[in-house]
């Protein structure tokens, strides 16, 4: 899972451009209906890069973070028509769901218990063919929009690793006044709103002479939290919760990035059901907690000018 998301993240791409701004009506010159006086440069793009709370940016109820974005990875289902192209972009995201294992074979639905249906928490992975991605073909592309991800959601969607119940994503620029890490390095988290962990490159240009930092460009880095349990411990959630979602994580947790530490203390105590956490969950769970950044690699990070 964590080379997939590294080999994938790291290849996001929004193909920006530099196109004639006007400051007055707040608007690129090409996407007025008049012709418009340019007043300056600004960042300009026709694909997303959108990750943070999966309430916000899938308008569903999956459990912690999520993140999509184009990529060229060369993935088609017409390969007779596209076989021979390269540099095909795709589609492509991860979030959490919890539910039923949706790829078993259907014969085995008759062999009964133990061979029933698992309800997981599991890390998915949508990955649209070349043919079917429709940021371009979506009415308001140039406007903040999720319907190019939405819709291909559980189509093109499938179980990544299982037992991942959070995943936490900050999206993150080097700054040597921010503060030093544990390994030596300055990190300070970038989003579009502040104290959130939203990151959205669909944010809106700005009015006067600032461009928002995230507006149509990528983040240098992000950084991936993922926390596992072991399959015992899965087990014994599903049968305790009559395979219910047993709701591990409180909506409070991984709002804020300042606040990423005490949440994670917070979820530790979840995950060993220590008395009065705030999930009220009573099984206590064996697990691990990976932290790794993945560096964009067509990142090229301006501040806000």
């Amino acid at each position: 899972g964590i080379g997939k998301i590294t080999q994938t993240l790291s290849l996001a791409t929004l193909d920006s451009r530099l196109n004639y701004f006007n400051l007055k009506e707040n608007i690129f010159c090409d996407e007025s209906p008049t012709p418009l006086t340019p007043d300056c440069y600004r960042r300009q793009s026709d694909l997303q890069f959108i990750a943070g709370n999966s309430k916000e940016i899938l308008d569903q109820n999956f459990p912690t973070h999520a993140v999509f974005f184009q990529a060229p990875l060369d993935y088609t289902e017409d390969r007779d028509r596209y076989g021979k192209t390269s540099q095909l972009l795709n589609a492509c995201g991860f979030y959490i769901e919890f539910g039923k294992d949706e790829d078993r074979p259907g014969f085995l639905s008759f062999l009964g218990s133990p061979l029933n249906a698992r309800y997981r928490y599991r890390l998915m992975m949508m990955l649209v063919p070349f043919e079917k991605v429709n940021i371009f073909s979506t009415p308001d592309n140039n406007i903040l929009s999720k319907k190019w991800y939405q819709d291909d959601l559980k189509q093109y969607s499938h179980p990544l690793v299982e037992n991942i119940v959070a995943m936490v994503v900050t999206c993150k620029r080097r700054d040597p006044s921010y503060g030093q890490n544990s390994n030596g390095e300055f990190y300070l988290p970038v989003s579009s709103n502040e104290s959130s962990y939203l990151y959205d490159s669909k944010t809106p240009p700005g009015k006067g002479n600032m461009q928002a930092e995230s507006s149509n460009q990528l983040p240098p880095i992000v950084q991936i939290t993922l926390v596992s349990i072991d399959e015992t411990s899965a087990r014994l959630l599903a049968s305790s919760n009559d395979d219910q979602d047993p709701h591990l994580i409180p909506a409070g947790l991984f709002q804020d990035p300042i606040r990423y530490g005490d949440d994670m203390r917070e979820l530790e105590e979840i995950l060993q059901a220590k008395v009065g956490n705030r999930s009220g969950n009573k099984v206590p769970c064996q697990y691990r907690i990976y932290s790794f950044d993945v560096n964009i690699q067509s990142s090229s990070w301006k501040s806000q000018s």
